[in-house]
């Protein structure tokens, strides 16, 4: 049962099994509803991982990470699904190459997935992949000359300023006519950052 939409309060509207919209507007009733979804699908799936992912996401206590959790486990539940091991939320973001890192706060997720919302269509899945295997060459590189890696805002600044490097050099370095819109990408972003 998927979360049909979320709006800028954190309220979202879930489809249930009888087919009726309910849309919650308090936290008590987010929390029935989520709950409500939480049972439905314990019910439904004999994969005990779903529920306990789904436990860890309503546990956070930011309304951002918790939003940017439960997009990140509808793109991959069906993965959950198939997986024959105990899975867990921490398992599925530090085994996910992204940009910004799934382990990233939520505020940056957004951020991003907000800049990435305004670009083309066309653009967004070729840009997405490529930042996402050169954010990880850039994260193995750093970690190989025993640089501290984390999630900070100074990682994805310096991973910005390499593509931005990068793209000066060869302006189809992530395929042709990319650096314009990955420019654009990345301005929305931090532009996105400072107003989360």
């Amino acid at each position: 049962m998927p979360i049909e939409s979320i709006d800028s309060n954190n309220n979202y509207t879930v489809n249930t099994n009888s087919n009726i919209k309910s849309t919650s507007n308090s936290d008590s009733n987010k929390a029935s509803a989520f709950n409500d979804k939480l049972n439905e699908i314990i019910s439904k799936d004999d994969n005990p991982s779903i529920a306990k992912i789904l436990n860890e996401i309503n546990n956070e206590t930011d309304p951002v990470d918790r939003e940017e959790d439960m997009i990140l486990f509808n793109d991959v539940k069906h993965m959950i699904r198939k997986a024959s091991g105990n899975v867990n939320l921490k398992m599925i973001k530090e085994g996910t190459i992204t940009f910004p890192s799934a382990t990233a706060p939520g505020y940056v997720r957004k951020a991003y997935r907000k800049a990435l919302e305004k670009l083309p269509e066309s653009q967004r899945g070729h840009i997405t992949l490529g930042l996402a295997l050169e954010y990880n060459t850039f994260i193995d590189s750093a970690k190989n000359g025993n640089a501290k890696v984390n999630s900070s805002l100074s990682v994805y600044e310096n991973f910005m300023n390499y593509i931005e490097k990068a793209i000066n050099s060869n302006p189809d370095f992530l395929g042709s006519g990319s650096s314009q819109h990955i420019r654009i990408l990345f301005n929305n972003f931090q532009s996105n950052l400072q107003m989360y």
